[in-house]
């Protein structure tokens, strides 16, 4: 299990830009279908000026103990899963669920996109940042499924922990994210904070944070659903 979160961290987090002149861009960001729906199309780009190889894997996406696990699976298939994109040129990914019959509960995977370095195009000494891309697929039971979120605040040992319970279906992405007690602020997290599977807990350490005490404290946060304005609980 160590092994399965250290991976999820790393491939959720590598991106770059790459060097020797390949830039690698995929579109969407993230891939939503509902009910029946079992196919999307995924575009690879090449805004370089050399060759680019890549592989693409599907991984299950799923969070134990309020950390990411990515396991490898073939539930989704990517196709065609390896290609060579040419300098100003595109290609076009399916894809595809493989069971026919709409998911009983919301399914979550990461699509890992890595450009694949050819070794005799890397002269000796030099270095060649490979594009790693990591794409969000989410498989939802119907398309009015929602989010149910409940927050939560402890603290242990001089550090504070954010723990979000999402017990709705629809997967939330957290960003902007801001604490305050009474008129004060007490933490904030500008930019993506992450996900929140349906069904599952992610947490998150804060660093910075004063222990806010006994009480309630209000959440601001914004998601692709609009803002969200909640109070947590707060364990000491």
């Amino acid at each position: 299990m160590k092994a399965l979160l250290l991976y999820a961290a790393a491939a959720t987090a590598v991106a770059g830009s790459g060097a020797g002149g390949s830039v690698l861009g995929v579109s969407p960001v993230g891939i939503e279908r509902a009910g029946k729906e079992r196919t999307a199309v995924l575009t690879l780009r090449n805004g370089g000026s050399e060759p680019l190889n890549v592989q693409l894997r599907v991984f299950r996406w799923t969070q134990v103990d309020g950390e990411d696990v990515l396991v490898r699976t073939s539930d989704i298939v990517a196709s065609p899963p390896a290609a060579v994109i040419l300098p100003g040129q595109r290609n076009v990914v399916r894809v595809v669920r493989q069971d026919t019959d709409p998911p009983a509960e919301a399914e979550a995977y990461r699509l890992i996109v890595d450009e694949v370095p050819d070794p005799e195009a890397v002269k000796a000494g030099t270095i060649k940042m490979a594009l790693r891309q990591s794409v969000p697929v989410f498989f939802l039971p119907g398309k009015n499924v929602q989010a149910n979120l409940t927050w939560q605040i402890s603290w242990s040992n001089g550090q504070g922990t954010l723990r979000v319970t999402n017990s709705g279906q629809r997967p939330v992405r957290l960003s902007g994210v801001s604490l305050t007690k009474g008129e004060a602020e007490i933490w904030n997290k500008q930019g993506l904070l992450g996900y929140v599977l349906g069904g599952s807990t992610k947490a998150w350490q804060m660093a910075d944070f004063a222990n806010p005490g006994p009480g309630p404290v209000t959440i601001n946060a914004t998601t692709r659903q609009g803002p969200v304005t909640a109070q947590a609980s707060v364990g000491i």
